[in-house]
């Protein structure tokens, strides 16, 4: 049975709409194809993930990076620890500066949300995704992508990687037509 078949029936057997599973499924396929095309695979280096592969003439360099400010810029979609109460409050006990509150971005989820805040640090984190383009070990283009939950499956990673690969191989060319330009 074609994978994508096999992806398919998956994805409706969780619930989603067949328009949808197909879509994914398809989404799925087509990124698995462009990966083995293009030969990445992430490896670590100094405990750290990095993928390497060769697109459009450029070597590409993508590295997942700590995004050491990840909490303080992205944690508010989860929610945030408080010493205030508020309607949908969550009754926080230790850590996170000893906040006794958590106010969850979305009431309706908001055990899952404490669940989330309270395990951050720990169980996951925010990442940054950079990709560099060079060319004869000149670093020409580079992109980057912050607030990615470490625990996202390789997939996304790589796909978001093949993404910021374009745009850091967009500026790599613009670099070097201002290099041809230059007297």
């Amino acid at each position: 049975m074609p994978i994508v078949q096999v992806e398919y029936r998956q994805l409706r057997t969780q619930g989603y709409p067949a328009a949808l599973a197909l879509r994914i499924a398809r989404n799925q396929a087509r990124l698995r194809a462009r990966i083995a095309e293009l030969g990445i695979e992430w490896n670590d280096e100094n405990y750290r993930p990095v993928a390497r592969w060769r697109q459009d003439s450029f070597d590409l360099v993508a590295r997942r990076l700590a995004d050491e400010d990840g909490w303080w810029i992205h944690g508010d979609c989860i929610g945030t620890f408080t010493s205030q109460w508020a309607p949908g409050a969550v009754r926080h006990r230790g850590e996170r500066g000893e906040y006794p509150w958590f106010i969850p971005a979305d009431p309706a989820n908001r055990h899952a949300l404490y669940e989330r805040a309270r395990t951050y640090g720990r169980t996951w984190w925010y990442e940054t995704i950079q990709v560099q383009a060079w060319r004869a070990g000149i670093l020409l283009g580079e992109a980057s992508l912050f607030g990615i939950e470490s625990d996202s499956d390789e997939d996304y990673f790589t796909e978001t990687a093949l993404e910021l690969a374009r745009e850091a191989i967009a500026e790599a060319c613009e670099a070097l037509a201002r290099l041809c330009q230059e007297d």
